[in-house]
C-alpha cells in the first residue's frame, strides 16, 4: 500500500511538472465527457474568478461608483451587440452533420462578424458623449470588445463540437488574469470609466489570440480541427441556404436573451443616476462571478453532451440528465441565497464605506441569481431548433422588467425595491423556460422506446 501511494505521488509530480493536469483528469474521470469537461471549465473558471474577486476591493478604491456604472453600461452594450455579431452560425457547429459542414458554418460566422461589425461602427460612434471623459477610447474599446468576444465564441464552438474544452478552460483563465491586471493598471493611472472599458476589451482579445493560435496556427489535433481547404463558394452558399433561417431565428433568440440579461442594467440606468447604477453594477459583477463559475462551465459541458444525445436520439438520457442537474443546482441555490445574505453585511468592510448602499441591493438580487444558477445552465433549446420558444420567454422577461421600471418611475420606488421587482421578473422567466423545455423533452422521449 505504501508503494502504491508513492507511485501515485510520483505520477502526480510528473503530471504537474509536464503541465498535464487536464490529461490526468481525463484519465481518472473515465468516459463521462460531461464530468470531464465540467471539471476542466469549472477549475479554470474558479481560479479566474478568485483572481477577479481578489482585486475587486482594490478597484472599488481606485474607481468611483459612477465610473463603475458608466463602464457597466458600455460592457452591457458590447454584450448585447455580441449576441448578434456572428449571426449565431457558430451555435450550429456542435450539431453539424459532418466536419466539412461544421467548417463551413465557422466560415459563415466569421463572414457575418466582419459584415455586422462594419455596420455597427457608425451606430457605436453615435453613442459618443463628451461627458464620459476619454469617450473616444471608451467607444473604441466597446468595438474591440464586440469583435473579441464574438471571435472567442466562434472558436469555442468548435471545441464544444469535439467535446474537448481543455483549451477553452485555459482561455477563460487568461481572460481573467488579463482583465484583473489591466483594471489595476488603469485604476492606478486614473483612466476612469475608460480604463475599466480598456480592461473589458483587452481581456477577451488576448483570450481570442490564444484560442486562435491553438486551433489554427499551432495545428492542434489536426484530425479534429476545421478544414477550409477545398471549400467552394457553391458549398458555402448551400450551407447558407440550409441554415440561414435557423440562424436568423437563433440570432433573434440570442438578442432577446441578451437583452433580457442586460435590461435590468439599462432600465436602472434610465431611472437612477450613474452613482446608484454603480452600486448595482458592483453587486451584479461580484455575484455573477461565482455564479458563472458553475453556470458557464456546466452550460458548455451540458451543451456538448445534449447536442450529442440529440444527434443520436437519446432523449430519455437527456431528460434524466436535465432533471438530475436541475435538482443539484436547486440545492446549490439555497446555499447561494444564504451566502448572499451573509455577504451583504460585509460589503462596507470589504469595499469601503462609499459602497454601503450595495448591501441591501445584494439581498434584492437573490431571486435573479437563483434563476441564473438553477435554470440557465441547462436551457439549450438550440439543440432542438426551438429558438422561437426562447424568444417568447425572454421577451416576457423583458416586458416584466420594463413594467418594474415604469412602476419605479410612477411610484418613485427606491433602488432596492426596483431591483427586487426586476429580480422576481427574471426568476419567473427562468421558471417558464424550464417548464417549456421539460415539456419538449417529455414529448420527444415519449416517441421512442424505453431503451432509447
Amino acid at each position: 500500500e505504501h508503494c502504491t501511494t508513492l507511485q501515485h505521488t510520483s505520477l502526480w509530480r510528473r503530471r504537474l511538472k509536464n503541465f498535464q493536469v487536464f490529461s490526468y483528469l481525463r484519465e481518472r474521470l473515465g468516459a463521462s465527457s460531461l464530468v470531464r469537461n465540467f471539471v476542466m471549465i469549472a477549475t479554470a473558471s474558479m481560479v479566474g474568478q478568485v483572481i477577479l474577486i481578489a482585486v475587486m476591493p482594490l478597484l472599488t478604491r481606485l474607481f468611483t461608483p459612477a465610473e463603475f456604472g458608466i463602464a457597466a453600461t458600455g460592457l452591457a452594450g458590447a454584450q448585447l451587440a455580441t449576441s448578434v455579431a456572428g449571426w449565431r452560425f457558430e451555435w450550429f457547429v456542435p450539431n453539424a452533420k459532418s466536419e466539412p459542414e461544421a467548417s463551413r458554418l465557422l466560415m459563415l460566422a466569421t463572414i457575418a462578424l466582419i459584415v455586422i461589425v462594419s455596420l455597427l461602427v457608425p451606430f457605436i460612434w453615435m453613442y459618443f458623449d463628451d461627458s464620459i471623459g476619454q469617450s473616444k477610447v471608451f467607444l473604441f474599446c466597446i468595438f474591440l470588445c464586440i469583435v473579441a468576444r464574438t471571435g472567442v465564441k466562434i472558436v469555442e464552438s468548435w471545441f464544444v463540437r469535439v467535446a474537448n474544452l481543455a483549451f477553452v478552460s485555459v482561455g477563460k483563465l487568461i481572460n481573467s488574469i488579463v482583465e484583473a491586471a489591466s483594471s489595476l493598471v488603469a485604476g492606478l493611472a486614473g483612466f476612469g470609466a475608460a480604463g475599466l472599458m480598456i480592461a473589458y476589451a483587452l481581456a477577451p482579445a488576448v483570450a481570442f489570440g490564444f484560442l486562435f493560435t491553438v486551433l489554427w496556427v499551432r495545428q492542434w489535433d489536426a484530425a479534429n480541427r476545421p478544414n477550409f481547404r477545398g471549400i467552394e463558394i457553391s458549398q458555402v452558399h448551400q450551407t447558407w441556404r440550409e441554415y440561414h433561417w435557423s440562424a436568423t431565428v437563433a440570432t433573434a433568440a440570442s438578442a432577446v436573451n441578451s437583452m433580457s440579461m442586460t435590461m435590468m442594467l439599462f432600465a436602472l440606468g434610465y431611472v437612477f443616476d450613474a452613482s446608484q447604477l454603480g452600486f448595482f453594477a458592483l453587486v451584479r459583477r461580484m455575484t455573477l462571478m461565482p455564479v458563472s463559475l458553475v453556470s458557464n462551465a456546466l452550460s458548455q459541458s451540458f451543451w456538448a453532451q445534449a447536442a450529442k444525445q440529440v444527434r443520436e436520439g437519446k432523449y430519455l438520457q437527456l431528460r434524466s440528465s436535465y432533471l438530475r442537474i436541475t435538482k443539484l443546482l436547486g440545492g446549490a441555490s439555497i446555499v447561494l441565497a444564504t451566502v448572499c445574505y451573509l455577504a451583504s453585511k460585509l460589503i462596507i468592510y470589504v469595499f469601503g464605506s462609499q459602497w454601503a448602499p450595495a448591501g441591501p441591493i445584494l439581498i434584492a438580487m437573490i431571486p435573479y441569481l437563483i434563476g441564473l444558477l438553477m435554470f440557465s445552465p441547462t436551457n439549450h433549446l438550440i439543440v432542438f431548433n426551438r429558438q422561437d420558444l426562447q424568444i417568447f420567454i425572454d421577451g416576457t422577461r423583458i416586458l416584466l422588467v420594463l413594467i418594474s421600471a415604469v412602476l419605479a418611475l410612477k411610484l418613485n420606488l427606491s433602488l432596492v425595491i426596483t431591483v427586487w421587482l426586476m429580480s422576481i421578473s427574471s426568476l419567473i422567466g427562468h421558471v417558464l423556460l424550464f417548464l417549456l423545455q421539460l415539456t419538449l423533452q417529455n414529448r420527444l422521449a415519449d416517441r421512442i422506446s424505453p431503451g432509447g
